[in-house]
């Protein structure tokens, strides 16, 4: 019996990246239209947090890409900067979901 050939993932195409990648700059764009108030300390945050986010996804593809590169299983030292990465959306969305709530339920 033949072993069965594993599905090769060829990075840069297609995917799930122009759905997440629409839903960022959907969200951005509905933020901007609600008028934040940039003298708030804490939408200053919410809006680094984005933009972490945003740069962070563009990390996050290139280590992918560097996950199935190579031929099998990838070793985990080529996993760790997508976990890293990981991380660092999960800590991103979360702040700018809790500050956003925050803003929107003033005094509690």
């Amino acid at each position: 019996m033949a072993e069965p050939r594993a599905v090769r993932h060829r990075p840069g195409r297609g995917g799930a990246h122009p759905l997440i990648w629409g839903a960022l700059v959907g969200l951005v764009l509905s933020g901007a239209a609600l008028g934040p108030d940039t003298s708030s300390g804490l939408v200053r945050i919410k809006l680094c947090a984005v933009l972490v986010v945003g740069l962070n996804g563009l990390l996050l593809r290139r280590a992918g890409d560097r996950i199935t590169a190579g031929d099998g299983h990838p070793r985990w030292t080529a996993m760790v900067p997508g976990a890293v990465g990981t991380a660092i959306s999960q800590l991103g969305w979360w702040t700018a979901t809790l500050i956003g709530f925050w803003n929107a339920h003033p005094g509690g």
